[in-house]
C-alpha cells in the first residue's frame, strides 16, 4: 500500500488472485532443462508444420498433458506464423538473429535463443558492450528467456551474420566482467556480501539500521577498495576497468556471474557455434516475428540499461493490431499504396539543377544511362573533363577506371545497384538491370537463379542495404521504412475521427429525424428494428 524510506507496507491481500508481477530487479530465469525441452517442442511442432501443416502441429501439441484442442489449435497457429516469418523455429539448436525497422528509422536486432534468461541475459550483455566498443555509442538492450533484443541506431549498419562472431568463448568472461561493472546487479550483490562478511552492520544498539544509510556506507566501502570503478568519468584512462584483487571483489564478481548470469552456459553456448554444433540463420524483415513481440513489450526486469520504461527505443516498433492480423494473412509486409510510392520516389528523385548536383550523382552511383532532360549539364561536364562516355554511359571521370572492361570490381557493381534501387522502390532483378548501366558480363548474362546469388546483390544484402520482398521484388531497406510509413499515415488518415458537428449531422439522418429520412407504417418500424438490433433498452 505504501512504500518509506526502508519501509514497504504491506496488508492482507484476503484471497485476492495475484496480479501480473511487475518490478525493477531480476527475474527468475527458466532452467536449462525446461528451456531444452521447449526447444526439442518447437523442433517438433517445426517438422509437423513442414510434414503435415496444422493439423499435424495440433496433433504434436496435444499429446502434451494439460494441453486441450482450443490451446494447441491457438499454439500451433502462433507457431506456424513465426514459422513463416523467420524461416526456422529457433531452437537450442537453432538460433534466429532478425533484423527490422522501427518508427524512426532505426533498427532493432532480435536474437532468438530459447536457452533461458540467465544465459540470454549474459549473452545481452557481452552483445551490448561489444556494440558500444565497436561503435563507441551506449545501446539499449532487453533479455529474457528466449530472445535478445539490441536497439540499434541508423547508423549501425553490418552484415548480420557477423553478430554471433563479436564475443567468442575465449573472450566472453573479460566482456562479461566489463558489462556488469555500471549493472545494478553487481552494487546489490556487493551489499550482501558486506552484509554477510559483517562489515556493514543491519542493526545497531538494538535497532534496524535504515537501508538508505546501509547504502551509503556500501558505496563509501565500494569507493574504497575499487577505486577504478567509482573514478570520474572525465578522470579515468580509457579501456577497460581494472578488477582489483580484493577478497569481497572477488566473490562479488563470482556471485554476478553464476546467479543472475550464467557465465558457463554461454561460454558453452559460444563453443558450440562456433563448431557448427549450433546453426545461426540471420533474417531480414520489415517489421517484428511474432516470438520478437514479446520481449519488444517486456517489462522492466527484462532491461540491461537503466533507460525507463517510456524511453524504450523498443516501443517505437510498428506492430499490428491484434494477433489475428499476424496468423490470418499469408504475407508478413502490409500493402503499399501506390500514391504513397509515388510520393517517396518523387523526394528521393535527385534534383540536378546544377553541373555539380550531377557530378556528385556520377561519383555516387559509378554510372547512369543518358538523362536527357539534363544533356546540357553533361556537356558542360564534358568540356570540364569531368565526366566521360564509357559504353553508352556517363560515367565520372574520377571512376572511369573503375568502369573500364566487363570484370567490374565487386565494391563498384554494388554502388551502382544501390543507388539505383535506392531510387527505384520496390523492383524485380530484371527490372533493376534493365535501369542499371552494368556491362553484360557482370550480372546480366546469368539466369534469374543465378542473379539472386549474384556476388553484388549479395554484398548490399549482407550490409543491411536491401531486402528481398515475399514477392521476390527487391527494395534498399531505408527505402523500404520510408514507404511503409508513408503508407501506414495514408491508411490511417482515411479513417480519421469526424468532427462533433459531422457526427451529429449523421446521427439526425441515421435517427430519421432529418426532413425526408422519417419513416412510416410496419416496414418503417422493421427496419427501425433491425438498426436497433442488438441494443438493450427497456421495453
Amino acid at each position: 500500500t505504501k512504500v518509506e524510506t526502508g519501509v514497504v507496507r504491506v496488508v492482507d491481500a484476503a484471497g485476492a488472485p495475484p496480479s501480473a508481477p511487475f518490478w525493477l530487479g531480476e527475474a527468475p530465469a527458466r532452467t536449462a532443462e525446461l528451456s531444452a525441452a521447449v526447444g526439442r517442442l518447437r523442433a517438433e511442432v517445426e517438422q509437423a508444420l513442414t510434414a503435415g501443416g496444422e493439423s499435424a502441429a495440433v496433433a504434436r501439441l496435444e499429446s502434451v498433458p494439460g494441453v486441450d484442442h482450443v490451446a494447441a489449435l491457438q499454439a500451433a497457429r502462433y507457431l506456424e506464423a513465426a514459422l513463416r516469418a523467420l524461416g526456422h523455429l529457433p531452437t537450442t539448436n537453432r538460433i534466429v538473429v532478425e533484423r527490422f525497422f522501427d518508427d524512426v528509422e532505426s533498427t532493432q536486432l532480435v536474437v532468438h535463443a530459447p536457452f533461458g534468461g540467465r544465459i540470454n541475459r549474459a549473452l545481452g550483455l557481452a552483445l551490448r558492450k561489444r556494440f558500444c566498443v565497436t561503435f563507441d555509442f551506449e545501446l539499449q538492450a532487453a533479455a529474457d528467456d528466449d530472445a535478445v533484443t539490441i536497439a540499434l541506431g541508423p547508423h549501425h549498419s553490418f552484415p548480420l551474420s557477423q553478430v554471433t562472431k563479436l564475443v567468442s568463448s575465449s573472450s566472453v568472461a573479460d566482456v562479461l566482467t566489463q558489462a556488469v561493472l555500471p549493472h545494478p546487479m553487481l552494487a546489490s550483490r556487493w551489499r550482501w556480501n558486506l552484509g554477510r562478511a559483517l562489515i556493514v552492520p543491519r542493526s545497531l544498539g538494538g535497532k534496524r539500521r535504515p537501508i538508505h544509510l546501509q547504502r551509503m556506507e556500501s558505496d563509501d566501502l565500494l569507493a574504497a577498495a575499487w577505486p577504478s570503478l567509482a573514478a570520474c568519468q572525465e578522470n579515468a584512462p580509457p579501456g577497460p576497468i581494472p578488477v582489483p584483487d580484493h577478497v569481497l571483489v572477488r566473490q562479488t564478481i563470482a556471485d554476478v556471474m553464476f546467479e543472475p548470469l550464467d557465465l558457463a552456459g554461454v561460454t558453452r553456448v559460444l563453443d558450440d557455434i562456433a563448431a557448427g554444433v549450433i546453426d545461426v540463420v540471420t533474417v531480414e524483415s520489415a517489421e517484428p516475428s511474432p516470438l520478437a513481440l514479446g520481449l519488444l513489450n517486456g517489462q522492466p526486469f527484462t532491461f540491461l540499461d537503466d533507460a525507463p520504461l517510456e524511453e524504450r527505443r523498443s516501443r517505437a516498433v510498428p506492430q499490428r493490431r491484434g494477433t489475428a492480423a499476424l496468423l490470418d494473412e499469408p504475407d508478413r509486409l502490409a500493402p503499399l499504396e501506390s500514391a504513397a510510392v509515388a510520393k517517396v520516389l518523387d523526394e528521393v528523385a535527385p534534383r540536378l539543377g546544377r553541373a555539380d548536383e550531377l557530378h556528385d550523382l556520377l561519383l555516387d552511383a559509378a554510372a547512369i544511362r543518358p538523362i536527357p532532360e539534363v544533356a546540357r549539364l553533361a556537356d558542360e561536364l564534358r568540356r570540364a573533363g569531368r565526366l566521360q562516355d564509357v559504353d553508352g554511359c556517363w560515367v565520372a571521370t574520377e571512376r572511369a577506371s573503375d568502369w573500364a572492361g566487363v570484370d567490374l570490381d565487386d565494391e563498384v557493381a554494388a554502388d551502382c545497384l544501390r543507388v539505383h534501387l535506392e531510387r527505384s522502390g520496390p523492383v524485380t532483378l530484371e527490372e533493376l538491370l534493365d535501369n542499371t548501366p552494368l556491362p553484360c558480363g557482370v550480372l546480366r548474362g546469368a539466369p534469374l537463379g543465378a542473379l539472386r546469388g549474384a556476388t553484388a546483390i549479395r554484398r548490399l544484402e549482407g550490409m543491411g542495404l536491401a531486402i528481398e520482398l515475399p514477392d521476390g521484388r527487391w527494395c534498399a531497406r531505408h527505402l523500404l521504412a520510408r514507404l511503409h510509413a508513408r503508407s501506414r499515415g495514408d491508411r490511417r488518415r482515411r479513417v480519421e475521427a469526424v468532427s462533433v458537428s459531422d457526427y451529429l449531422a449523421f446521427l439526425v439522418r441515421w435517427g430519421h429525424v432529418a426532413s425526408g429520412e422519417k419513416l412510416a407504417g410496419r416496414q418503417g418500424l422493421l427496419e427501425v428494428l433491425d438498426q436497433l438490433s442488438g441494443i438493450e433498452l427497456p421495453i
